[in-house]
């Protein structure tokens, strides 16, 4: 068991405790923002930053299907695939999206 995990443990042994007989507001009464839809992908750090500038990602989605729509990189799961975008799996991405909260 790792340190995270205990951590975790103890809070929920003395968060639920806590939570019950709450009457706080339902999940109704609270405002939401739905971040579904077209984002902007860029690389920020890792062997393949430099390759993604820019690209359009969908959330939810990941990083390897947005750049094979965008023909950043070939059929993930085609003839060598895995070896030829190993380094999505080692590289830094920033989305971004910009959204009205009223």
């Amino acid at each position: 068991m790792t340190l995270a995990m205990v951590l975790h443990a103890a809070a929920a042994s003395e968060l639920i405790p806590a939570l019950r007989g709450w009457s706080g507001p339902s999940i109704d009464s609270v405002p939401t923002v739905d971040l579904s839809g077209a984002w902007s992908m860029s690389g920020t750090d890792g062997p393949g930053s430099a390759n993604v500038s820019q690209v359009q990602a969908h959330v939810p989605g990941d990083a390897y299907t947005d750049l094979w729509r965008a023909g950043v990189i070939e059929d993930p799961l085609g003839r060598f695939g895995d070896w030829q975008t190993a380094w999505v799996g080692r590289t830094s991405f920033r989305l971004e999206r910009t959204f009205s909260v009223s």
